[in-house]
């Protein structure tokens, strides 16, 4: 005869404990693959207007702005890989950068349209570009973890 300290789980009282348990695991797994998209994604944002605001005297704003997506989606993909996303090794790796690359395309026509606007606009201010694109860069990064999470790395 042993002792116990209370009924044991059983059937459906077992699935519902089980199903709290996933979902706390789910809902923190999403905390911490946030948290290291939001981090990534707000480094990358300043290393993007950065070079677009160093190339755009010598290239203009549209190939500027292609050049600086380009090469802060692959560093973007990359960290997000492993920081948000846990992915190690170089298994996919290709896939993940061709699937992260189609992602920031998303991007990049969308910080080509406000481009494009602040220019109608006849925006100059370095100050007010950066907040334009900085707000279009957030909104194209809610678009991007989904896809990101979704879509290339599957979780």
């Amino acid at each position: 005869m042993t002792a116990t300290t209370g009924p044991t789980p059983t059937g459906a009282h077992r699935s519902r404990a089980v199903e709290r348990a996933v979902r706390r695991r789910s809902l923190a797994q999403l905390v911490r693959e946030s948290a290291g998209f939001v981090f990534v994604g707000a480094v990358t944002t300043g290393a993007y207007l950065v070079l677009l605001f160093a190339l755009e005297p010598y290239l203009g704003s549209y190939p500027a702005n292609i050049l600086s997506v380009l090469i802060t989606s692959v560093a973007n993909t990359a960290w997000n890989r492993s920081l948000s996303f846990g992915v190690h090794g170089n298994d996919d790796v290709g896939r993940h950068h061709l699937q992260g690359l189609f992602t920031c395309l998303l991007s990049m026509a969308l910080t080509s349209a406000c481009i494009a606007l602040l220019a109608a606009a006849g925006t100059t201010d370095t100050a007010v570009r950066s907040v334009v694109l900085v707000v279009a860069n957030a909104g194209a990064g809610i678009l991007h973890f989904l896809l990101l999470k979704v879509w290339v790395f599957g979780r």
